[in-house]
């Protein structure tokens, strides 16, 4: 593949930029041209070969996060990803903003009561990124 990959993210406490950073590591390590960074900065598109998004999840698990996102997917007819994938990620109440703090006070909340945890999983995400590769390459 020729051009740069650009791994783009959107964070609101940081876990999702840091997996975004673990997925162009790998890239990068396995001999592709990377780019990081926000969506909100991820332009112009020129010399971009490949686009690898992250959004920001809530705390609510993959399988919400998954069927919230093929809905999204489902409403662009004409976008066909490469592959998707969802992966875990770290809350800490303690980093809640106070908007977010005052949301999982109320007993109804999902996060109400919930600890801090970190369920990120380092390898499945450069599992996931060595499958890109393969499927990224232009055959010569």
């Amino acid at each position: 593949m020729t051009g740069t990959i650009l791994v783009t993210y959107a964070s609101r406490y940081g876990s999702t930029r840091e997996a975004a950073g673990a997925i162009a590591s790998r890239l990068t390590a396995l001999g592709h041209t990377t780019t990081v960074a926000p969506v909100s900065e991820a332009r112009p598109l020129d010399g971009v070969a490949a686009v690898a998004l992250g959004p920001h999840r809530a705390a609510d698990g993959t399988g919400a996060a998954r069927q919230q996102l093929d809905a999204a997917l489902a409403k662009l007819p004409w976008f066909h990803p490469t592959d998707v994938a969802v992966f875990t990620g770290r809350y800490d109440p303690s980093r809640l903003r106070l908007a977010d703090r005052l949301i999982t006070v109320l007993p109804a909340s999902p996060l109400h009561g919930v600890p801090a945890l970190d369920e990120r999983d380092r390898v499945q995400v450069e599992r996931w990124a060595d499958s890109l590769d393969s499927r990224l390459a232009v055959p010569a």
